[in-house]
């Protein structure tokens, strides 16, 4: 998680899927504080992303953003 060397960037973070030209590929957001977890499910032809708050990604975890 970066602001990529802009203390002004408000998206500190991004999920990227290559080509990330494409639209749809980049995706930028605002982390909030605190632990969270990220997960990425990848599987033939697509993939899918999401963050929790906390450090668990157990079942009814609430979702961060």
């Amino acid at each position: 998680m970066s602001r990529w060397g802009d203390a002004e960037n408000k998206n500190n973070a991004q999920i990227r899927v290559q080509p990330f030209y494409i639209p749809g590929n980049l995706a930028p957001f605002t982390v909030p504080a605190g632990t969270l977890t990220h997960v990425m499910h990848w599987e033939s032809g697509r993939a899918s992303f999401k963050t929790v708050r906390g450090a668990s990604v157990q079942p009814g975890a609430p979702v961060g953003f």
